[in-house]
């Protein structure tokens, strides 16, 4: 019987995330799980109490893998973010995490874009501007809003379009356009 019922959970748990990563969070309802599901909408309820519980179960690992990604990534104080070697460091655990929860980062990221408040994309959001800002103290906070937005959507747009192998080659280029000789390039404008 426990079987039968991990079976269950598993299928709404595999078409739930297939769903959200397809229509996002917003546009998947509990009635689209339950049909791709073959089940009622009353049975997923007796295993995830509603929506949102249920999207947390499925992101739960690639959430707790960014927290502690980015908690080393804030522990290194004395790097600089406008220094290649810092992000390389944080490329190279991210492209780790993506090669293992690719679906549940687009999953994630589209639905801080939706909803443009999701706490731990704030929280990096916060920890971005805030290392720029070190390095270019006097850039605007309109323009650290830009630079974390082009960031957020080139992460979105290569999990979604590139394979897994060109990941590291597409985060790479946008990190180098982005971020390369940046204190220069500012400092010109």
């Amino acid at each position: 019987m426990q079987q039968l019922k991990d079976n269950v959970k598993n299928k709404i748990m595999n078409n739930a995330r297939k769903l959200f990563y397809k229509n996002g969070y917003h546009n998947t309802t509990m009635r689209q799980i339950a049909l791709a599901s073959a089940i009622t909408v009353g049975n997923i309820y007796r295993y995830f109490a509603n929506k949102k519980v249920l999207f947390n179960f499925i992101v739960k690992d690639a959430y707790e893998a960014l927290l502690l990604l980015m908690d080393d990534a804030s522990r290194e104080e004395q790097l600089d973010i406008l220094d290649p070697k810092y992000l390389y460091l944080i490329l190279d655990d991210f492209i780790l995490i993506s090669e293992k929860y690719r679906q549940e980062l687009v999953i994630l990221i589209r639905r801080y874009l939706d909803e443009g408040h999701y706490p731990l994309f704030l929280k990096l959001e916060k920890m971005v501007a805030s290392k720029i800002s070190e390095g270019l103290p006097n850039i605007e906070p309109k323009m650290l809003s830009l630079i974390t937005y082009m960031l957020f959507h080139g992460i979105l747009f290569s999990l979604q379009t590139s394979s897994q192998k060109d990941i590291g080659k597409h985060l790479s280029f946008m990190v180098e356009f982005l971020f390369k000789d940046m204190k220069e390039r500012v400092m010109k404008l």
